[in-house]
């Protein structure tokens, strides 16, 4: 079977593991994968499995591009005066200006304008791109089945689709959706998740992240019968017995004795790594010996770190941007506690996994995670409303109390081990699936 596959995003970097262990079940399994990234940064990766051709494409034209860079920089700089005029005049009770809210993000409001006005230009983009190039792919290679991977690339796998009767998967890692399901005026903000959410694929997977992607779907009036609703699954290899770590301490300069926290993600707005960054404070004024390691990239780094310049952090927080995922693994064996506090859930892949590695994770109880978290005995699970001196209180006790951070630890792996499931098991029953359908 050859499947055709469309997505902006990348497969080589932290965070998308689940789109790489996709492209590789198929591949490992004797089928051809095109992988079509409408995305310049791809282009390095080459082929990096024999089975897998990576074909990339920008959205924005050679020529065009520099007008693109210019133009978005200039608005991008409008904005980001005019919130800074903003700021001055908006103060805080204690007279400081009011960067951030404690408790969960207003979800119907855009991170930023520009950025959303961005996106949706880049969404149109996505659609005519993705058809123009699938066109040509098509041609030339006999194509069982389309995967529209993400909310930008399922309208052009859905028209390649009807052009060529070919069968169509739409694949979502999750939504966004969720909080404002009752609210019409914030769902039209964000229109092209809903189209791309209804559109009639013949099969929709979702993967259950905690995000309720399941009632998203159910409420937008989806076929209950096309829906495949799963839970990610994970590499086992990525626990490493007895790891030493001190070679990844000596590249990011701590020391030994030095407690590492830690997390793992894209840098986004509803991530809220500003929580992690003002507990340091607190945190360092009982531990002084600690630091904070972000590993990830994404739109929002600059505004971290600016935070963390802001609040003198420079020597305690420490951003290693976005790395490959099979580095992941040293991180995550190196850190001795993990933390997690997103909005919108906190059941992805680096909690489980940081589980999975034997680390004593301090994240929220929201809703997403309770099937795995139980607070005290294999995780530390906090309020979402709690307070930064909150969350500084909850890291600095299992800084302090190694040996009940080393028990959680020790729990966490037992629970991981016992409800996860490791790729190879989660990605049997898609490519089952998939396997139908490129039949009929």
């Amino acid at each position: 079977m050859q499947v055709l596959v469309i997505s902006s995003l990348a497969v080589k970097i932290v965070g998308n593991q689940s789109l790489f262990n996709t492209l590789h079940t198929f591949a490992d399994n004797g089928h051809k994968v095109y992988f079509m990234s409408i995305r310049k940064k791809e282009r390095e990766l080459g082929q990096f499995h024999p089975n897998i051709t990576i074909i990339t494409v920008s959205m924005i034209p050679k020529f065009v591009r520099p007008l693109w860079v210019i133009v978005r920089s200039i608005l991008y700089l409008i904005e980001k005066i005019i919130k800074g005029i903003f700021s001055i005049l908006k103060k805080n009770n204690n007279g400081k200006k009011a960067v951030y809210r404690d408790g969960p993000m207003f979800f119907g409001e855009p991170e930023s304008v520009m950025v959303d006005l961005f996106y949706k230009i880049s969404f149109i983009l996505n659609i005519f791109t993705g058809i123009y190039k699938g066109i040509s792919i098509i041609k030339k290679q006999k194509i069982d089945v389309i995967y529209g991977h993400e909310v930008s690339c399922v309208i052009p796998a859905y028209v390649l689709g009807k052009m060529f009767k070919i069968p169509v998967i739409s694949r979502f890692q999750g939504t966004i959706l969720y909080p404002i399901l009752e609210e019409k005026k914030k769902m039209l903000r964000y229109i092209e998740h809903v189209i791309a959410m209804k559109i009639p694929a013949d099969l929709v997977v979702m993967t259950n992240d905690g995000t309720r992607g399941d009632e998203v779907l159910k409420e937008l009036g989806v076929n209950k019968d096309k829906i495949r609703f799963w839970s990610n699954g994970l590499d086992f290899d990525i626990f490493i017995p007895g790891f030493n770590g001190s070679l990844l301490r000596k590249s990011l300069a701590v020391e030994e004795s030095t407690t590492i926290l830690m997390s793992i993600t894209i840098l986004k707005g509803w991530k809220r790594l500003d929580r992690q960054i003002r507990a340091m404070p607190y945190v360092i004024e009982k531990c002084p010996d600690t630091v904070l390691i972000i590993v990830g990239q994404g739109e929002w780094r600059n505004t971290y770190e600016e935070l963390v310049k802001k609040m003198n952090l420079i020597n305690h927080v420490k951003f290693v941007g976005g790395i490959q995922h099979s580095k992941v693994r040293e991180y995550l064996n190196c850190a001795d506690i993990f933390l997690n506090f997103f909005d919108l859930t906190n059941r992805g892949n680096p909690v489980m996994e940081a589980m999975l590695c034997g680390k004593c994770v301090v994240t929220f109880k929201d809703g997403s995670n309770d099937d795995l978290i139980d607070n005290g005995d294999n995780a530390i699970a906090l309020s979402p409303y709690s307070t930064a001196q909150q969350i500084a209180d909850a890291i600095t006790e299992v800084v302090v109390d190694t040996n009940k951070r080393k028990l959680i630890a020790k729990n966490a792996r037992k629970t991981a081990l016992k409800k996860l499931l490791p790729w190879d098991i989660r990605n049997k029953n898609e490519l089952k699936e998939v396997l139908a359908l490129g039949k009929k």
